[in-house]
């Protein structure tokens, strides 16, 4: 009777260790899925994920170029206009993003 008993606990720990296993590689393979709709990794609503364009401030510093606030020139000549903040791209001081875009051929 002592090893029946004992052949029985046997098969029960061999069973629970398979069903653990499994168990242990499903969690892996499947852990990189777990609560992607819930975590909003599938669809990103969040503030940084609004596509904005750049300010005028923001490109200037990217192209390496200064911001500051002065009159508008182009070519090299003051265009007569009041000062406004805007940025130096070679001889030029553009206050507009629309003109900045054209001279710097973006």
């Amino acid at each position: 009777m002592g090893n029946n008993n004992l052949s029985i606990k046997k098969s029960t720990l061999w069973k629970s260790g398979v069903v653990i296993l499994i168990a242990v590689l499903l969690f892996f393979a499947l852990k990189s899925n777990f609560g992607n709709g819930i975590t909003g990794k599938a669809v990103d609503i969040s503030a940084n994920a609004i596509a904005r364009e750049p300010s005028l401030k923001e490109l200037c510093a990217q192209d390496g170029n200064m911001f500051m606030t002065m009159g508008p020139v182009l070519n090299g000549v003051p265009t007569g206009e009041p000062a406004c903040p805007g940025c130096m791209i070679g001889n030029n001081h553009i206050c507009d993003i629309k003109t900045y875009l054209k001279i710097s051929g973006r």
